[in-house]
């Protein structure tokens, strides 16, 4: 694919969007929906650009990216523009939920449909994300994800769904090479690994919810 077309599906990505509702950044398309994060991008279907384009249209709680960045020491993140979301260095995968193929390769035509097809697969989309969990559809993505970023998508997704037991056996059963660089503004953090550092505040949100249960068995005593 020569750099020539992808910057005219760029191009012609930014004029399809006017008026949308989406917003793009690099020839990504994102958007935010009540609590959930929403992202768009095409694929090659094959080696051959004549098979078409694969639309996938992702999704994750506008909560989640939060939580790792806390943990982490950077809640200056939060700040950022929302494509960072989706382009970060330091982000909660997003995982595809759905995807529908097009004939369309002229980048104009291309386009067009791509939002129509994000268009149309929106709704269908929010109804899964309320009726199943999130934390379900991270550990089954119907598309191909760093295993990094979707792994702290399914700890972080546990964490907000209250299943801290599950969130944190995945934590301690892999810490990963991921190191915290030394040059960040709180020192405790330097050099931990960031599955150490999510474990170690895991454990101390269990906590309070641990002595919490315990006060509610006393008074109902």
């Amino acid at each position: 694919m020569s750099s020539t077309y992808i910057k005219a599906m760029q191009s012609q990505l930014r004029a399809a969007v006017k008026g949308t509702g989406w917003k793009q950044a690099k020839g990504v398309v994102f958007r935010q929906s009540g609590h959930w994060f929403i992202a768009g991008h095409w694929r090659n279907v094959s080696a051959n650009p004549d098979d078409g384009l694969r639309i996938e249209i992702m999704a994750k709680p506008m909560a989640i990216d939060p939580l790792l960045w806390e943990v982490m020491g950077l809640q200056e993140n939060n700040a950022l523009p929302l494509s960072f979301r989706y382009w970060g260095a330091i982000i909660c995968g997003t995982p595809v939920l759905k995807c529908e193929i097009i004939d369309e390769i002229d980048p104009a035509e291309a386009m067009t449909s791509m939002v129509e097809v994000l268009d149309r697969l929106l709704p269908v989309v929010l109804e899964l994300l309320e009726t199943k969990k999130f934390s379900d559809l991270a550990k089954n993505p119907a598309g191909i994800h760093d295993n990094w970023r979707m792994g702290e998508t399914i700890i972080h997704s546990l964490r907000l769904e209250g299943d801290t037991d599950s969130a944190l056996k995945i934590a301690q059963s892999n810490y990963g090479t991921f190191s915290i660089d030394r040059s960040v503004k709180d020192p405790r953090l330097a050099g931990k690994r960031h599955n150490e550092l999510i474990a170690s505040a895991i454990c101390g949100e269990a906590k309070p919810l641990y002595l919490k249960r315990l006060i509610d068995r006393i008074l109902k005593a």
